[in-house]
């Protein structure tokens, strides 16, 4: 366990460490990189950034990352307003179903009532004035196809 536990802390410290890299061209024009300069000849000595990415260069993925944020933000932003598109559609349905059953409801209160006495209007003085029979049954009759079209 001791092993494994120095080994991974000589592998940390190894990783953040680093030291003078060498570059030069043997004989043959074959260039090469060393920790150690070479024995004769000319060499250059290489420094080497302290951070693992240039701060100067932006990172590629960084774009398209963005993009892809964007593009499920439109996503998102779409199925949102169709929720809420649907949303109204249903309120809208609800309250014309509302409606339409307190309509029904009226219009079937208004068709008893037909059925046990006449149909009357008020003069201007408030008096009643009854509507002949004839008009009663027609009255009746269009009612109850009203009721029979639009109710449940």
């Amino acid at each position: 366990m001791v092993r494994i536990f120095s080994a991974i802390i000589i592998t940390l410290l190894c990783s953040t460490s680093y030291g003078q890299i060498y570059k030069w061209t043997d004989a043959n024009g074959t260039t090469h990189f060393s920790d150690e300069p070479p024995k004769q000849g000319r060499f250059d000595s290489l420094t080497m950034p302290t951070t693992s990415t240039p701060t100067s260069t932006p990172d590629p993925s960084s774009h398209t990352n963005q993009a892809t944020k964007l593009r499920q933000q439109k996503v998102i932003d779409s199925f949102e307003q169709d929720r809420q598109a649907k949303e109204k559609i249903q309120k809208e349905l609800a309250q014309k179903k509302e409606k339409l059953n307190q309509t029904c409801t009226e219009a079937k209160t208004y068709l008893q009532r037909l059925n046990v006495g006449g149909i009357y209007n008020l003069d201007k003085q408030g008096n009643k004035v009854y509507q002949p029979e004839s008009e009663r049954a027609q009255i009746i009759e269009r009612t109850q196809r009203a009721i029979k079209l639009h109710c449940p």
